[in-house]
């Protein structure tokens, strides 16, 4: 088995007496798309930030390629961070450069030939689908389009591995999707690693195909990305992953039905016909309340908040069937 892109071995950050991350381990294989999530002050970008050194850890070990750079001097550190590329949440674009030269700028900084900055600027500004804007500055952009540019700027140096912290908090749906759509586009022609860093669930389902939860500066939990939402094990987790589906439900609706529950089926059984099943076969009426099916790494998750309605020994056979097709967890009413 080859080596892993990147390591990192039980990384600790403290900051005084607090330990902004602890003891974080994870493993990322070359053309992961990485997501890292959890709610603000999970510790998220700070472990981030510990990959190319921007971030020196308090304890433990980094591994790029195979080589502990948290060892190495400031000369090889130098040269490996050209190999990691980096986006941040508010652009950090130079305002007064158009936006050729600011994708120009990282080329110059590496060092790249003179006869080639220009001419590699603008390929991965076409890649970005803003070779049009070159002449512009970015106060003339989008936040999407800035953050398209900061992408071009950051795989101008074709970096092995790209990080991204918190890449679209800062923008819009409409922004967001832009931004997702254009690294989806660029992961789908390049073999290039991402790491990303997100509080949004929504964002982490379209793109990842593994993930980490972080909480309190600690991985709670880790997996395939469709597994983790499939069947998430951590209260952390499974309140992040409910809040995605957007199940929160009026105050009348748990008048008229006492108790709801949230049914997840994956894989083939998302198209299976489980509520007329249930219905039929255990004499109950299972009103749905809402449901959809998405789709991550590109198999089906399906939602539905359902009641169960019958007599209480018909009610307990039906949930207990339903278990054994699916994940079903009972959704209560929270009080704003």
């Amino acid at each position: 088995m080859s080596e892993p892109i990147l390591r990192l071995d039980k990384v600790s950050v403290q900051f005084n007496d607090t330990f902004a991350v602890k003891d974080a381990s994870l493993t990322i294989n070359e053309g992961d798309f990485f997501g890292i999530v959890g709610p603000s002050g999970a510790g998220k970008s700070t472990l981030v930030r510990t990959v190319n050194l921007l971030q020196k850890p308090t304890l433990g070990k980094v591994f790029f390629e195979g080589v502990e750079i948290t060892a190495l001097n400031k000369k090889d550190l130098r040269q490996t961070r050209l190999k990691i590329g980096m986006i941040f949440q508010h652009f950090n674009l130079i305002k007064n450069s158009s936006v050729l030269d600011n994708v120009c700028f990282a080329l110059k900084a590496a060092g790249a030939p003179k006869d080639e900055i220009k001419k590699k600027a603008l390929f991965w500004l076409d890649r970005v689908g803003l070779k049009d804007k070159a002449s512009l500055f970015p106060s003339d952009l989008s936040g999407g389009q800035k953050q398209r540019v900061a992408i071009a700027r950051a795989l101008a140096n074709e970096p092995k591995i790209l990080l991204c912290d918190e890449a679209t908090s800062a923008l819009d749906p409409n922004n967001t999707k832009e931004v997702v759509n254009t690294l989806k586009e660029i992961k789908s022609h390049y073999p290039i690693t991402v790491l990303f860093i997100t509080h949004q669930m929504e964002v982490a389902r379209t793109l990842f195909n593994k993930i980490a939860v972080m909480d309190s500066g600690k991985i709670i939990e880790q997996g395939l990305c469709y597994d983790v939402f499939a069947n998430p094990q951590h209260e952390i987790t499974k309140s992040l992953v409910s809040s995605s589906w957007h199940l929160e439900l009026p105050h009348e609706v748990f008048l008229h039905e006492k108790e709801l529950f949230v049914i997840t089926y994956s894989g083939n059984n998302a198209y299976e016909p489980l509520i007329s099943k249930v219905s039929r076969d255990f004499a109950v009426q299972v009103p749905i309340v809402g449901g959809k099916i998405e789709y991550i790494s590109g198999k089906p998750l399906g939602i539905l908040v359902i009641g169960i309605q019958g007599n209480a020994e018909n009610r307990t056979a039906a949930i207990n069937f339903i278990k054994t097709q699916a994940r079903l967890d009972r959704l209560t009413y929270k009080e704003d």
